[in-house]
Order: C-alpha cells, then sequence, then structure tokens
C-alpha cells in the first residue's frame, strides 16, 4: 500500500518552523530616540510596514508600524521632526521563537490582530528577526503553486477542515464592510473615516458609484506622511492607488491566496455580479479564519 503523503497542514503549517520564512535578519530598525520622520523614512525607503525600535542594550523596546502611524499620528500634532518614534511605538510588542510552527505564529498574529511578529533565537535573546502575514502567505501559496503544477506530493484531505478550506471560496471569510467616499472627498475626511473604523483602507468612488481607487496605509506612508498636503484641500483622488485588483464572492480562496502574495496586497475589493460593492477582504480575515481552523482540527 503506497505511502500516504502529508496533508497541506501537516506539511506546511505544523511542520515547519518561522525559520522556514526567511524572517528578515537583520530587521529595519531605530533607536528609541529617533524622530518619527527617521522611522517614516526607513518605511519608505525598504517599502515595509513595520521597523523595530531597539533599546541601548539591544533589547527590543517596541515597534513602528503603518497602523500606528495612519491611527496615533495622522491628524495629530505630533511633530514629525521633532517627536521621538518611543511616543507612538507599540510597547513590549509580542514576540516568537525562531522554532515555534508556522501554525502558531498564524494564531498569534490572527489574536493580535498584528501583521508583523518580532522572532528570538532561542539561545540568543539579542539576536532578533521579523516576519510578516506576507511571509505566511508567500510560504503557503508557494505551496499550493507547487500542488497545482504537480512539483510537491502534498494532498488537500477534505477531512481536514484546514486543507478544505483553501478549495473554498472567499465569501466563507465574510469580507468587512467597506469604508467608502466619493473621490473628491478630502483627505482630512478619508482619514477620519479610516481612523474611526479602525480600518486599515477606505475605498473610493467615481461619480457613478463605481469603485475607482483604494487608500492604504501604504499609500499614507509612500505619498502623504512626509508631504506637506493640505489636509482639506487635498483630494482622496489626489492620493488613492486608482483602479485596484478586485475579487468576486465566488473567488476561490486559493486564487485570493495568489493576488495577495504575487500583488503584496493586504486588502482587495470583494464586488457583486452588477459591479457593486460587497466588501473588503483583507489578510486578517484569511489569518482569524484559519487560526480558528487549526485549533478546532487540533482539538
Amino acid at each position: 500500500m503506497p505511502a500516504t503523503t502529508p496533508s497541506l497542514l501537516k506539511r506546511i503549517l505544523l511542520s515547519k518552523t518561522t525559520s522556514a520564512l526567511e524572517p528578515t535578519d537583520p530587521p529595519v530598525s531605530a533607536v528609541p530616540t529617533a524622530s518619527l520622520r527617521e522611522a517614516i523614512e526607513a518605511l519608505r525607503r525598504h517599502k515595509i510596514g513595520s521597523v523595530l525600535v531597539i533599546g541601548p542594550t539591544g533589547e527590543l523596546a517596541g515597534i513602528f508600524t503603518e497602523r500606528d502611524l495612519l491611527l496615533k499620528v495622522a491628524l495629530s500634532e505630533y511633530s514629525i521632526t521633532d517627536t521621538p518614534v518611543q511616543e507612538v511605538m507599540t510597547n513590549n510588542p509580542i514576540t516568537m521563537s525562531r522554532s515555534a510552527s508556522v501554525a502558531r505564529a498564524i494564531h498569534e498574529l490572527a489574536l493580535g490582530g498584528y501583521r508583523h511578529l518580532p522572532l528570538l533565537t532561542d539561545n540568543d535573546k539579542s539576536k532578533i528577526s521579523i516576519i510578516s502575514t506576507k511571509d505566511i502567505i508567500d510560504h503557503v501559496h508557494k505551496h499550493i503553486s507547487s500542488k497545482i503544477t504537480g512539483n510537491d506530493p502534498i494532498t488537500l484531505d477534505e477531512k481536514n477542515e484546514v486543507d478544505a478550506f483553501f478549495a473554498q471560496d472567499i465569501n466563507v471569510l465574510s469580507p468587512s464592510k467597506p469604508v467608502v467616499f466619493h473621490e473628491a472627498t478630502t483627505l482630512r475626511v478619508a482619514l477620519e473615516g479610516l481612523q474611526k473604523a479602525k480600518t486599515g483602507c477606505v475605498l473610493a468612488t467615481d461619480s457613478n458609484g463605481k469603485l475607482s481607487g483604494i487608500f492604504t496605509g501604504r499609500d499614507y506612508v509612500m505619498k502623504v506622511a512626509l508631504e506637506d498636503l493640505p489636509l482639506e484641500e487635498t483630494k482622496l483622488s489626489d492620493v488613492m492607488t486608482p483602479k485596484p485588483q478586485t475579487a468576486l464572492m465566488s473567488t476561490g480562496i486559493a486564487y485570493a491566496f495568489q493576488m495577495f502574495s504575487d500583488g503584496g496586497f493586504r486588502h482587495i475589493p470583494v464586488m457583486g455580479d452588477d459591479e457593486s460593492l460587497e466588501g473588503v477582504l483583507s489578510v486578517k480575515n484569511f489569518f482569524s479564519f484559519l487560526s480558528e481552523l487549526i485549533i478546532k482540527e487540533l482539538s
């Protein structure tokens, strides 16, 4: 009788450690007294979503993320030149060992709603690296793609809910209700709406009510944070990403993983058959759902 090939859950989520995700080592970092401007410049220069804040003895003091920038700094009175990053960073972030499983990392990211997870080396706590949700998405997508092309002996066990997850449509993930503004809305109003909803993006529509763009934390970093833009005069259309890629409720989860991986997206607008906006699919939707399935499967 031929040997049973391992399921997706066992092969790439349980048996693989976070080291297999090729953590960024050394990570982009700043000292606590670095200015907000320096931290934002690092985000922009490296096109990343977080900067680790390292204390004088090499300890991890905090993490400064796009989310911190959007929710704490945007629309505030903070001077990005004079304010040290330690005033707005997330203090004492959750960490994980490089020897922990990918499945555990997914659970931790989902539990805290994080997109970045600092990793510590077991025998040297001062050796710090970092992984992101994008690293895990790329890891999973690589193995799904290998299966499709016949290069990897991974089976999808229909009795295993985690494996079956990848064969379903994204409607099971219950995409979030979108925050929507007309593209002529001022940047201030759009940022106020984003902060009120505590979301990572807002969608823009044209005069016909059709989707015309998306504005995300990455757009804020790359186009707004270091610019002296008048918030009451700058339009959403001036800083949004136009014509974003979209999905349908019937889009398969495996294909959506490919969209997130290939495009580097964290949010994908979900459309109805009549081109109406149905919701926004986020990386958080994936990780929350997948984490629950992993726990259920292992219990």
